[in-house]
């Protein structure tokens, strides 16, 4: 049920239409839904316009709150909309997959995709909150930024796919990602060969990507890659500032990366 600290306020539940059409009355108490396309297709901004206007002809009130129903899609897109309708409104999320659980319902994200480019439960999600509450601002230097180890790739392979209609599974590309890390991290010297090897056997078991081609039919070129590398969020000037793994249990660094170093290493066909 919806926490009752939030008070008598009119809560507007904003779901994944396969959640909502699944679980019609999981959240009674609720006044009313409004349904958004299924996964990565709920994050633009049409989708975000529609539901700002679908909450003015409701006359839902600045008291009122929005409760995300669904995935870590869903839950950008109603932190967005509660972020600007009225000038701000409440906001709770229900996160109804594993990656929406320990990943996109923490650390107040609020996103929608452009074209341009984008953005195991118990034990992972404490982790991560401990991160978060340490460096709630991302502040220069935190350590904030560990947590997108894997990450830059990862983004730039969704990018390309999404240029192309097609869409990448973020934990896919993830996946990927770190594969691409732990190797340039071990062509630095930053990571023991075993602990590479036992990093991805474990990735391997859980059938995890393997090659770019396994995410982009249509493998891109490396300068195509870089271009997409070179718009992640977490550039800082002209500096790639990539997370390399040190080992099994030893952290991380955060390290300038060339973008072309960057997208050799996941278009090499060892990784």
């Amino acid at each position: 049920q919806l926490d009752a600290r939030m008070g008598p306020r009119r809560r507007v539940v904003v779901a994944d239409e396969n959640v909502l059409a699944r679980w019609p009355d999981a959240l009674p108490g609720a006044d009313e839904a409004i349904a958004l396309p299924a996964g990565e297709a709920a994050k633009n901004a049409d989708v975000l316009i529609d539901v700002c206007r679908e909450l003015a002809r409701r006359e839902v009130a600045r008291d009122a709150s929005l409760v995300s129903f669904g995935g870590g899609a869903c839950g950008d897109l109603t932190g967005m909309a509660a972020s600007i309708y009225m000038r701000g409104i409440a906001v709770a999320h229900i996160p109804t997959s594993l990656l929406a659980m320990v990943d996109a319902s923490l650390g107040g994200k609020c996103a929608i995709d452009i074209p341009e480019g984008k953005n195991v439960v118990v034990t992972c999600l404490r982790i991560k909150a401990r991160v978060v509450e340490a460096d709630m601002h991302e502040s220069a230097g935190g350590v904030r930024v560990h947590l997108n180890l894997g990450h830059t790739i990862a983004h730039a392979i969704e990018a390309f796919e999404l240029e192309r209609g097609r869409l990448v599974a973020h934990g896919l590309a993830v996946a990927f990602g770190l594969r691409v890390a732990a190797r340039l991290a071990l062509a630095r010297g930053r990571m023991a060969h075993e602990d590479v090897e036992r990093f991805e056997a474990l990735l391997d078991s859980w059938s995890m990507p393997q090659h770019i081609r396994d995410l982009c039919p249509d493998v891109p070129s490396e300068e195509a890659l870089a271009t997409y590398c070179r718009r992640d969020k977490k550039v800082v000037g002209s500096s790639l500032r990539t997370v390399i793994p040190l080992g099994i249990g030893r952290g991380c660094n955060v390290e300038d990366v060339d973008a072309e170093e960057l997208a050799r290493f996941a278009l090499s066909a060892s990784c």
